[in-house]
């Protein structure tokens, strides 16, 4: 609302002389910036512009004396543009995705408005002041579409604050805040290090530290756990094998040997539980083991000149690689006590 006085402005011989008086009206509005004008019965003239408008125009003001006698001037009334900020004036529904999902493209067109495009032909930039959050690779807006592009393996809630900046001077800005959930997603471990094979000698128990074989992404993100057990062994010279911590802990049986595997199975405590498995060559290395006296033979008692004495021994030794390894053992006389007794001693196989 604008006001000006006119008073001066008309004036009339008779006042004085005959006491006359005016009374001052507006009697015409051409002007389409003008809500209303008027006198309000006295001598100043009240505008009030219409909201948002601008426009140059007149307003007359007529003079009636008491005889009705009328004067009437015509005043050029100028309503200048004052930038009007943006308002906001629609709402985006949350958006709610899972972790490392593809980009979420939203449409902004109707989210903000300013009275001055109409008026003015003003003009409103839409963009989003830095990247909110590590949830996100980029946040960008073309035109009046905004784009998330989500981060992989990352989660959790952010504030992506629109702004929207108008061409006026000076240029005005309003802002709206969209809510972002990015849920966890459980990820499956993985064979993030070199896979062991081991070697060991016979009758000889090993362990092979595994830390680094495995890894999960959700480790770092999601204080993600992973633990280790041995779910299967194909080894015919493995007791047991078992996991103590990161440490795989293979006990052998007695005198055996061979190739085989060992599998391990890292299982993390997401939701669902997700696992990965490595399989773990062992080679058992064969180690001599030397013959034994398994049995006995009664004393020998005979008559001077007496036949030969034929002695079964096949009983009388063993040695453990026989059946594992394919031993043979070659048995003959190392020595006597008393060669003067013997025309000769010697062994023929088992006899």
């Amino acid at each position: 609302t604008g006001t000006v006085s006119l008073a001066g402005v008309f004036d009339d011989v008779d006042i004085a002389t005959n006491g006359d008086s005016l009374s001052l009206e507006v009697t015409n509005i051409s002007h389409a910036a003008i809500d209303t004008a008027d006198m309000g019965g006295g001598t100043t003239l009240t505008v009030t512009p219409l909201l948002n408008q601008v426009d140059d125009g007149t307003v007359d003001v007529t003079a009636t004396d008491n005889d009705g006698q009328t004067e009437t001037v015509t005043i050029n009334v100028s309503i200048l543009e004052v930038n009007d900020p943006p308002v906001v004036v629609g709402s985006l529904t949350a958006v709610e995705v899972d972790e490392d999902a593809s980009n979420t493209v939203i449409d902004l067109s109707g989210l903000f408005d300013d009275p001055d495009i109409t008026t003015s032909s003003d003009s409103l930039t839409l963009s989003v002041p830095g990247v909110p959050s590590s949830l996100f690779d980029a946040v960008s807006v073309t035109g009046t579409s905004l784009t998330l592009d989500y981060a992989a393996e990352q989660n959790g809630v952010a504030a992506v604050t629109i702004q929207a900046t108008d061409t006026g001077v000076p240029a005005l800005s309003e802002s709206y805040t969209l809510n972002v959930t990015v849920n966890a997603v459980n990820d499956q471990p993985y064979v993030a290090g070199p896979i062991p094979s081991i070697t060991t000698d016979e009758d000889v128990d090993t362990s092979e530290d595994l830390s680094g074989v495995f890894d999960d992404v959700d480790i770092a993100t999601n204080a993600d756990d992973l633990t280790l057990t041995v779910t299967n062994v194909s080894h015919p010279a493995i007791d047991t094998a078992t996991m103590a911590g990161d440490i795989l802990n293979i006990v052998l049986l007695p005198n055996q040997l061979g190739e085989g595997t060992v599998e391990v199975t890292a299982t993390d405590n997401g939701v669902p539980p997700l696992t990965e498995s490595v399989t773990i060559n062992v080679s058992v290395v064969e180690v001599d083991d030397g013959p034994f006296v398994v049995g006995s033979i009664a004393p020998i008692e005979v008559d001077e000149d007496a036949p030969n004495t034929v002695i079964d021994v096949s009983s009388l030794f063993d040695d453990v690689d026989i059946i594992p390894s394919g031993d043979v053992l070659t048995l003959d006389v190392s020595d006597t006590s008393n060669p003067t007794l013997f025309a000769s001693a010697s062994v023929v196989g088992t006899d």
